[in-house]
């Protein structure tokens, strides 16, 4: 009788060492922001195998922390606005939900970035900062379809096109550089010419005449290399391949509602 009083009164000694241990260790989890870890230790020491005091103790603490946990209600919806319930979602790199049902599901309070995903839908990423006494904040994701989100690639057409278009443009510019010279070229050949006829005979007048005769060969050098210049272009803009017409890829867009102090409103972000 000795012994069995002895060894039920050690195994209420560890039991009562577990419950002050789990009241304790509540409390850094607490100040931490680690909410839902701090209710599971509270459960331990809430329960009625605890000594009376802890028990009611560890009890109120886990009331106070049921009025301050954050609660968020996951939607999630295809670009034809059909709900979608096969979604995954993780908090932080960690898993978090595996199906959205429409209920409301504790969050610690802080930073977190969810991570969603549907087969057949591109994947989306939101970040979310979450309030003490946050209750039921409501997220609604629309997923894209894989198909519809593809990242836009310019295709191999468009992109001959474009270098053949600027192809083109050089060899108009190249042109117009030459049809400037020619028309500098010209007007100094004629100038020189006129001073040409004034001083034939004169000293220095052969100088002048093969002046003349200089800048009317650049002025005719200028005019053919704007031709070539102008019709090279021509044929190579009219000859580039056609452009392919590319359809947008559709947006990932969220919309939940926005509640604070003497506020409200909607807030929509995504990318476009």
């Amino acid at each position: 009788m000795f012994l069995l009083t002895t060894g039920t009164a050690n195994v209420a000694r560890a039991d009562d060492d577990a419950c002050i241990a789990a009241s304790e260790n509540e409390i850094p989890l607490r100040k931490q922001g680690k909410l839902e870890a701090a209710l599971a230790q509270l459960t331990v020491c809430a329960a009625r195998t605890c000594p009376q005091q802890i028990s009611a103790e560890c009890a109120r603490r886990i009331r106070d922390i049921n009025a301050i946990q954050p609660t968020i209600v996951l939607a999630a919806m295809d670009s034809s606005s059909n709900d979608l319930s096969a979604v995954t979602v993780t908090v932080d790199g960690l898993p978090f939900a595996t199906a959205l049902d429409g209920r409301a599901v504790p969050l610690d309070p802080g930073t977190h970035t969810l991570h969603f995903e549907s087969a057949g839908m591109a994947p989306i990423d939101k970040t979310l900062v979450i309030r003490e006494g946050e209750k039921e904040r409501r997220v609604n994701i629309v997923l894209a379809s894989t198909a519809s989100a593809t990242p836009y690639v310019v295709p191999e057409a468009n992109r001959v096109a474009e270098a053949h278009r600027m192809y083109a443009e050089i060899a108009w510019g190249a042109g117009a550089v030459g049809l400037l010279v020619a028309v500098f070229a010209g007007i100094y050949a004629l100038e020189d010419s006129a001073a040409e006829t004034a001083t034939e005979g004169l000293p220095g007048g052969n100088a002048v005449a093969q002046s003349s005769n200089t800048a009317a060969d650049v002025a005719i050098g200028g005019l053919v290399f704007a031709a070539v210049g102008g019709v090279t272009g021509t044929v190579i803009w009219f000859t580039a391949p056609k452009r392919v017409k590319v359809v947008a890829s559709a947006p990932s867009w969220t919309l939940e509602p926005m509640v604070g102090s003497g506020t409200s409103g909607v807030v929509l972000s995504g990318s476009f």
